[in-house]
This record gives C-alpha cells, sequence and structure tokens, in this order.
C-alpha cells in the first residue's frame, strides 16, 4: 500500500515528518481575555 510521506521543511538539509509531530491544546482558567500570555515580573 502506497501513502506519501509528508514533510515540513525547517532548512535545506533538515525536515520533519508530519507523523512525528503532535498537537495540544488547553485553555486557561480564570479571567485574562486577551491578556492571558501576558507575563508581569515581581518587583
Amino acid at each position: 500500500m502506497f501513502y506519501e510521506r509528508r514533510m515540513i521543511r525547517i532548512t535545506p538539509a533538515i525536515a520533519i515528518a508530519e507523523h512525528e509531530l503532535k498537537e495540544a491544546f488547553l485553555r486557561a482558567s480564570g479571567p485574562g481575555g486577551q491578556n492571558v500570555n501576558e507575563f508581569e515580573p515581581i518587583p
């Protein structure tokens, strides 16, 4: 059985097979809205 191996080209010498990647998503709890990814350093 033939199937195409899809590759993601990083550089001319480096490529990653799509089947080797895994995506994961999560939702932040609590308030935040558009500011959920901002960082505020501790003084």
